[in-house]
């Protein structure tokens, strides 16, 4: 950290070019009400403090969450042979149903040749949408399966408890993403691990540092471990570097609009093949991704140069393609 700040000292009274940037998301669990205080603390534009909200995960997502994740190590051996458990899904009625969803526990057991001995149903996990209320019943007899399937009901009651209190973690790096992405980053690193954040996006790049500092630094009342870093630390604005960024920036447009044309050539030929029956939505998610890179594009217009209307032009006719495949299908 001191040679981040070292570096930023070292960069005042100079023409700044944009950022280079890192991004490591894997476990983050924080109380929505909280972290929101926060970033209004931050006293951000009405769109950035936006972007940065989070809401509490749901009672029917924390009991699906829950009861999905209740298996994770509860395999294991007796008597020579292999057991696991795995949860198989029977009647979803969603959130905002009235209805009744059922998710059955089955216990698999298998010889040391790998041979299958059994597949039963040793429990049921129904959740009442009407009521938002979870119930368990057990179907086990024997005793060690049902103290196995007890802790794995213990398990779902702790975790869908701790869920209604916070944003699931693939909320929290939902949030990041999107808002990381809306900065139109450009990789400089084979495994786009580097990447490159362009000046004008300073106050998202400030935003989303304090907000992932926030989150690494919340412990919450059940020693959740936190894992998430973002830096993010100035670069010049130097002939080389504006040379390696625009290039990086132009081989991933002409990457990704050659990717599109390939992707809509083939929902083409499908679409003859379907008798011009085609989903809709294909060709709309192809066109968001066109005007995505479009605007990528403007925004690294002052480093591509000449470049920049070359690329425009090929996403400009993908999207007056797309375009009029959409009205003719809808």
């Amino acid at each position: 950290m001191d040679i981040l700040k070292r570096h930023e000292a070292a960069t005042v009274g100079h023409k700044k070019l944009g950022f280079m940037a890192w991004l490591q998301m894997k476990r983050v669990r924080v109380k929505p009400d909280e972290f929101n205080g926060f970033i209004a603390s931050l006293r951000l534009d009405e769109n950035t403090e936006k972007k940065l909200k989070l809401k509490a995960t749901g009672p029917f997502r924390s009991w699906q969450i829950a009861t999905r994740s209740c298996v994770t190590g509860m395999s294991g051996t007796r008597g020579g042979n292999t057991f696991s458990y795995l949860v198989r899904e029977v009647v979803t009625s969603g959130e905002d149903a009235t209805g009744v969803s059922e998710r059955h526990l089955i216990r698999e057991e298998r010889d040391p040749a790998g041979r299958r001995l059994a597949f039963t149903q040793v429990a049921i996990f129904t959740y009442d949408a009407a009521q938002k209320m979870m119930e368990f019943r057990t179907m086990a007899t024997e005793q060690a399966v049902v103290d196995d399937v007890d802790k794995m009901i213990q398990k779902v009651k702790t975790e869908a408890e701790m869920l209604l209190e916070t944003a699931h973690e693939n909320m929290f790096r939902s949030m990041v993403n999107r808002l990381f992405r809306s900065m139109h980053p450009v990789s400089i690193h084979a495994g786009n691990r580097i990447w490159f954040v362009p000046e004008r996006h300073s106050v998202l790049v400030t935003a989303l540092t304090k907000a992932v500092e926030f989150a690494n630094g919340y412990i919450h009342g059940r020693g959740h471990v936190q894992k998430c870093e973002f830096r993010a630390f100035s670069l010049l604005d130097e002939p080389e570097v504006v040379q390696a960024v625009s290039d990086s920036a132009y081989e991933e447009i002409q990457k990704r609009s050659g990717a599109i044309k390939e992707e809509l050539a083939t929902l083409i030929v499908a679409a003859k093949e379907n008798g011009g029956k085609v989903a809709v939505e294909a060709y709309k998610t192809l066109l968001k991704e066109v005007t995505y890179f479009n605007s990528l594009a403007a925004d690294y217009e002052d480093m591509m140069g000449r470049r920049t209307a070359e690329v425009q032009s090929k996403m400009k006719v993908l999207a007056t393609g797309l375009s009029n495949l959409i009205r003719k299908n809808e």
